[in-house]
């Protein structure tokens, strides 16, 4: 079973008019929001098809995020209706920003934290899901919006964790000083152990591969080299 945990803001505007749909704060883009969308939508199908050449069931999380909200709404939707007759993709419910994934002794909290800050999110999962946190013995919450990589241990037996992302630094981010490291990561959590291991890629090594495919393929290494 893989788990693929879109932590919010896969899109980086979400409306024509390139702002967010909450603040309407200005965003970097080059106004092509139809050009986007097909993108998204296409990446995404990828994502789920090269997840399924590896595993059995493949659970989808599109947490909604401050920048892609409505967007991050009707992808859930589009995955459902694309891959609900092949029994094998299951999409979580993202009507509400606070959802839990749990599988066996371990419990999942993926949140976006753009409104909820970190340090307040321990209360939320040992509230809202009170039932499966007393039932469960490892506990995680999983945090997008910060950019950055960090760990830290807010409530006993409950890890919260920020990750980084593949995205380049639009205009406010690279003014602000950010330079995170792009990578993207892939935890091996046990139904019965917790966290067993991870594995961290680099963007370095993600653009390395695409290009070798595309190359065992027949395409020119020069479509990708951008």
């Amino acid at each position: 079973r893989l788990v693929i945990n879109d932590l919010g803001d896969f899109t980086h505007a979400e409306n024509f008019e390139g702002e967010t749909q909450a603040s309407k704060h200005r965003l970097d883009m080059d106004n092509r929001f139809p050009k986007m969308i097909r993108v998204y939508s296409r990446v995404m199908r990828a994502i789920v098809d090269m997840a399924l050449a590896k595993a059995k069931h493949v659970d989808v999380i599109v947490n909604q995020g401050n920048h892609s909200r409505t967007n991050d709404i009707w992808m859930a939707e589009l995955l459902r209706v694309a891959y609900g007759a092949t029994g094998r993709v299951h999409v979580l419910n993202n009507d509400s920003v606070f959802i839990a994934y749990r599988m066996g002794n371990t419990l999942v909290m993926p949140h976006h934290s753009d409104k909820c800050r970190p340090k307040n999110l321990a209360g939320v999962m040992t509230s809202d899901f009170r039932a499966d946190f007393g039932e469960t013995e490892h506990h995680y919450i999983d945090v997008g919006h910060v950019h950055h990589g960090m760990v830290m241990k807010e409530h006993p037996s409950i890890f919260i964790e920020s990750f980084n992302h593949l995205a380049s630094l639009d205009k406010w981010a690279h003014d602000g000083g950010y330079r995170n490291r792009k990578s993207i990561t892939t935890i091996l959590r046990s139904r019965t152990y917790g966290e067993v291991g991870r594995r961290v890629l680099p963007i370095q090594e993600i653009r390395d591969r695409i290009i070798g495919a595309a190359c065992s393929a027949g395409v020119g290494k020069s479509v990708f080299a951008v």
